[in-house]
């Protein structure tokens, strides 16, 4: 059932380019936002009444220790997904990967693009919970506070649009918003966004306001507000009741810290808790209900949380697939994975189909082998449609052997590939985290499948944190099989391959502050990646100006078609060079009560929050539905 109703957001209309000599500048049309309304007790299709009392419990793993996202303590997913109702988002994403305007404006429009000029129209009745007005001024802030703390923020590339930006100014008491930019910037949308107030901000500080929780700092601009904060154990959002929009369908969004997937899958079949996800990646097929992510479970006994366990009829289980992206990468800093040749051998040796059928395919049938480093499944680009994914002819033993012989390996009588033949043999070490299958299973076949061409591989593991924490920025690996966090915009992608943090990639005439979204982060740390559960900075040690020179044009690039061409060159260059091969996406199963309907997953942090307000709460028991 879908219980979705009209949104004052304008689709499709978010992109601008330059058609020879003509200005086509992408705007959404204006639309004024309803009114508040009572909240009632409507009725769905069939008679069936919403409770708009009720309350959804969400499990996360954590809980926010600072509100303000743009800030390394609030740089994480459960600090997102809580803000993404709260504070307000000019623009939000989709799952199905399109960006709309939210309620907070009538209208975000291109002026023009020499200089690039946008102009937001803010609603007239969007105010802060504490009745101070949404204006210009919270605008103005975060791109002062942006720019400030520059050094410190994890998304080095918002940052440089931030850069990029000549002036805000403020006209129309506040409300209207013009932005001008020194450059062309092709994530103008992705800017402003988690709009923080700025009345609380300038008198309490940009980090130190919003550090815990405190009523009066951690003020609302969005559906919904912090009514309760228990550190370690629970929030709750309730329904704002100064929001100018619609209100929110349920009165309380409740956040429990829950440690253990399976604890997960426990309070959810018990009814303790309403929402939960579970990284399929991280077990075994069969551990839940039926095994397989995407797949409701059939079993109609309640039943207990063993593995294997029958699965109640009253929960539902659906599959999605995350904005991480697993891939090998190498340290382009080690001597023997600096070698080209080396890393063409081991990507013609590698067959990427067989590796995700042995791992991720036996959770998730769904997932494809990754082809491109910069799209996702089913990712549409700029409003053009999906964003086409071009298969690399890649595997091939007999070029892989060709390949390390141009290195200088050759096949000893032992079936190993020794130097010159008769020499010290290709032996590799290739890290991985622990605690999860479906790497661990990918692993097993990486080892399986260079073996068979000669190459020795030794394993060794590692928590996640801790190779994203130190193990890959302090470049203490020679083959790493880590998620790289993929995004829509090509501007966040790039500190990816362009921002080097090994310390031994670094010279005096390149390395972290060479390019307009290099921060200044010290060599051998990467201060975002443990809290993103992703490599969010160069970690290879990749050094190529062809690679830079790409992403420069990408993120100038107003067209979306011409910058999705930038992508695939720079997608090419990189299986050129072999400095990563992609292999899956992550998987996730997203398990809910069957009461709870409208919840879907985003492609970003903001996850299944992305329309909260949406959520509904039927109050017939699921059996009356069937």
């Amino acid at each position: 059932m879908e219980l979705r109703r009209a949104r004052p957001v304008h689709r499709g209309a978010l992109s601008l380019f330059l058609a020879l000599v003509a200005l086509v500048a992408a705007s959404c049309s204006p639309a004024a936002s309803p009114p508040p309304t009572t909240v009632t007790t409507p009725t769905v299709p069939g008679g069936l009444l919403l409770d708009t009392q009720g309350t959804v419990s969400v499990a996360v793993s954590s809980l926010p220790t600072n509100f303000n996202p743009s800030t390394p303590a609030g740089d994480n997913s459960v600090t997102q997904m809580v803000m993404e109702q709260v504070w307000p988002q000019p623009f939000i994403t989709t799952p199905t990967f399109q960006l709309e305007t939210s309620g907070l404006l009538q209208s975000a429009e291109v002026q023009s693009v020499s200089p690039l000029t946008v102009a937001y129209v803010i609603n007239p009745a969007a105010t802060w919970s504490d009745g101070v007005p949404i204006t210009a001024a919270d605008f103005i802030y975060a791109w002062h506070e942006h720019l400030a703390h520059s050094a410190s923020l994890p998304n080095a590339g918002l940052v440089a649009g931030y850069r990029d930006i000549a002036s805000v100014v403020g006209s129309k008491g506040g409300r209207t918003v013009t932005v001008t930019f020194t450059q062309p910037y092709s994530a103008w949308q992705t800017l402003f966004a988690d709009l923080a107030p700025a009345h609380v901000g300038e008198r309490d500080g940009w980090t130190t306001a919003f550090q815990g929780f405190s009523a009066s700092r951690v003020v609302s601009g969005g559906p919904f507000e912090i009514t309760s904060y228990v550190p370690g154990r629970d929030l709750v959002l309730s329904r704002n009741p100064h929001y100018w929009g619609p209100p929110a369908r349920v009165a309380h969004i409740r956040f429990v810290v829950v440690h253990s997937s399976g604890s997960v899958a426990a309070s959810v079949q018990g009814g303790q808790i309403s929402v939960g996800e579970i990284d399929a990646s991280s077990y075994p097929p069969g551990t839940w209900g039926d095994g397989l992510v995407g797949a409701r479970p059939t079993a109609t006994t309640p039943g207990g949380t063993a593995p294997g366990a029958s699965v109640p009829s009253t929960v539902s289980w659906s599959g999605f697939l995350t904005n991480h992206l697993w891939q090998l990468c190498f340290n382009l800093a080690d001597p023997a994975t600096a070698e080209r040749a080396v890393r063409l051998g081991i990507e013609h040796a590698l067959d990427r189909s067989e590796i995700v059928a042995d791992s991720i395919d036996l959770v998730d049938p769904r997932v494809p082998a990754a082809i491109s480093r910069f799209t996702l499944v089913g990712e549409s680009y700029g409003g053009t449609g999906a964003a086409p994914q071009r298969a690399p002819a890649l595997y091939d033993p007999q070029a892989a052997l060709a390949d390390f012989r141009t290195a200088g390996y050759l096949p000893a009588p032992d079936g190993l590939l020794r130097h010159n033949g008769s020499g010290t043999p290709l032996r590799l070490t290739l890290l991985e985290p622990s605690g999860q299958w479906a790497v661990d299973q990918a692993g097993l076949v990486i080892e399986a499948e260079l073996r068979a061409v000669g190459v020795s591989v030794v394993t060794e593991k590692a928590p996640l944190a801790t190779m994203l924490s130190s193990r890959l920025p302090e470049g203490r690996y020679q083959l790493a099989l880590a998620p790289f966090a993929v995004s829509q915009s090509a501007v966040a992608m790039a500190p990816l391959y362009t921002d080097p943090v090994l310390p031994t990639a670094l010279t005096s005439d390149q390395g972290v502050g060479t390019t307009a979204w290099s921060t200044t982060d010290p060599p051998a740390t990467e201060p975002g990646a443990t809290a993103t559960g992703a490599v969010t900075r160069d970690v290879l040690g990749l050094n190529d100006p062809v690679v830079t020179g790409l992403f420069a044009s990408a993120m100038g690039e107003l067209n979306p078609p011409q910058g999705l061409t930038d992508l695939e060159k720079l997608d090419a260059r990189m299986w050129e060079e072999a400095d990563t091969i992609p292999l899956f996406q992550s998987a996730y199963d997203l398990v809910r009560s069957v009461r709870v309907d409208n919840v879907s997953e985003s492609p970003t942090a903001a996850g299944i929050m992305w329309d909260a307000q949406d959520w509904a709460i039927l109050k017939q028991p699921a059996s009356s539905r069937q």
